[in-house]
């Protein structure tokens, strides 16, 4: 081999074996912060967290790092869980509404998103590294759901979620069924014996049995406390969303193992709008709160929580409100939604406390890799 292409070859080595050497170091990382938030148990003071390859390698105090990783010290920041939006319309505002049809069984917002969305990154500056792509409103049955990790490269993290139920009136129509209240709810009882015996989609047979989370649309206490019995008689793993009357509903409502998830309250809400997650956690209710972007900002997801803890929600509550409690509805909870060993890397970076209004996000990790930071600001001369 003459000596030029042997150096060239040399130098081809090093560089690949560099980019190699790289690779790994940015996928094992050491994340230091004065606190960690871990979702699960007390908080740890003075912590570190092993990443590799996108997922929480170890975490804990006084944690010997290995060699070949990354250290990134966060100073006297605060590292929580990412935020889960469990009803969004991120990436595809005008495309999951199907109102021809009573039951889309068939519907998938997956096939609707666009990755590649300025949404996604918007979300990623709240602190929301996964959003619940639902289907619209307007069927009985709209189909199934997506989760989708945010940032600039954002990317489908469950291509098939939970299904997407409604009783409320926007899925009634005059120019098919269901007509009527009492009409859609024939239909649901004929759908869900017909899923769970085994006819129709996979998808929808999995959780007429049980074995696919489920949201249903509610409003008013007559739906919420329909929708119960149905949850009841058909043993489904399904979650209350909207919810608005249901301290009406509540007297002498069964709730064992229920979740709800609410619209988070912004400033404006008045005082029985903000203090419903207060009253679903008295009566035992796991709550959660999404923020329906992008028809409001990212940023009232968190905000929604804040004002719920000032109005009787448990801080506790509120942090899992934005957390792990989505997470679950949506059947991710295994993932996303906490700090743990074999978990999801997603957490957000914050000045200070999760449920303090002060706080400012400060930076966005998803997969163990940083996908938005705050602008430094520039100092006065």
């Amino acid at each position: 081999m003459k000596l030029p292409h042997l150096l060239a070859t040399v130098a081809l080595v090093c560089a690949l074996t560099g980019a190699a050497a790289t690779a790994a170091a940015q996928d094992r990382v050491a994340v230091k912060a004065k606190r960690i938030v871990t979702g699960r148990g007390a908080d740890l003071v003075d912590a570190t967290m092993l990443v590799e390859n996108g997922r929480v390698k170890a975490i804990g105090r006084e944690l010997a790092i290995p060699a070949g990783y990354r250290t990134v010290d966060l100073g006297a920041a605060v590292v929580a869980p990412g935020f889960v939006d469990v009803a969004s319309a991120a990436g595809a505002p005008n495309d999951l509404v199907e109102s021809s049809v009573g039951i889309d069984d068939r519907g998938r917002t997956a096939e609707a998103v666009e990755l590649a969305h300025r949404d996604f990154p918007l979300l990623a500056a709240s602190g929301i590294t996964t959003a619940v792509i639902l289907p619209g409103d307007r069927s009985l049955v709209s189909g199934r759901g997506c989760a989708v990790k945010t940032g600039d490269r954002a990317r489908l993290a469950e291509a098939e979620g939970p299904v997407r139920l409604t009783v409320t009136p926007s899925a009634l129509s005059r120019a098919r069924r269901p007509s009527s209240y009492a009409d859609a709810l024939e239909m649901l009882r004929v759908f869900l014996d017909e899923s769970k015996g085994g006819r129709g989609q996979p998808a929808m047979i999995e959780f007429a049995r049980g074995k696919r989370p489920g949201l249903c649309t509610v409003s008013s206490a007559a739906e919420i406390r329909d929708v119960l019995d149905l949850r009841r008689r058909y043993d489904l793993d399904l979650a209350l969303i909207g919810a608005v009357d249901l301290q009406r509903a509540l007297d002498g409502l069964a709730v064992k193992g229920l979740s709800v998830a609410l619209a988070a309250p912004g400033p404006e809400a008045d005082r029985r709008v903000s203090g419903l997650g207060a009253l679903a956690e008295a009566a035992g209710i796991t709550v959660a709160y999404f923020g329906d972007t992008p028809r409001r900002h990212p940023d009232v997801l968190r905000q929604g929580a804040i004002t719920a803890v000032r109005h009787g929600l448990s801080s506790r509550a509120g942090l899992a409100s934005i957390t792990s409690a989505p997470a679950e509805i949506a059947g991710i909870g295994d993932r996303v939604g906490a700090l743990a060993v074999g978990m999801d890397a997603d957490f957000v970076v914050l000045s200070g406390d999760v449920l303090d209004a002060r706080s400012r996000v400060l930076e966005t990790w998803i997969d163990g890799r940083r996908a938005w930071a705050a602008k430094k600001e520039r100092k006065a001369r």
